[in-house]
């Protein structure tokens, strides 16, 4: 799974894009087997997200185009193997 090997740091600049505030704060980060589980504060209010290698299941307020945008960021961390496997599975 690519969201494996995502550090961190890459986890909070995921998260920040997608809930779309820079100043969102992990809570929480649980690893699991199909995914990565984040639960954040922004703007004053928690949010849970489930990383997963090419969607984000968000359970609180993901604005359209999130899967997108999520797409993107991915692809700038692990570069043209991701969008190979994505492509061409």
């Amino acid at each position: 799974m690519f969201v494996e090997k995502l550090s961190e740091s890459q986890i909070q600049k995921l998260v920040q894009v997608v809930a779309d505030d820079e100043e969102a704060k992990i809570l929480e980060i649980k690893k699991y087997s199909t995914g990565i589980e984040v639960r954040i504060e922004s703007m004053e209010m928690e949010e849970n997200y489930i990383l997963h290698d090419y969607f984000v299941e968000s359970f609180n307020y993901a604005a359209s185009g999130t899967e997108y945008i999520y797409r993107k960021q991915m692809l700038e961390f692990l570069g043209a193997e991701y969008a190979n496997k994505f492509l061409l599975g």
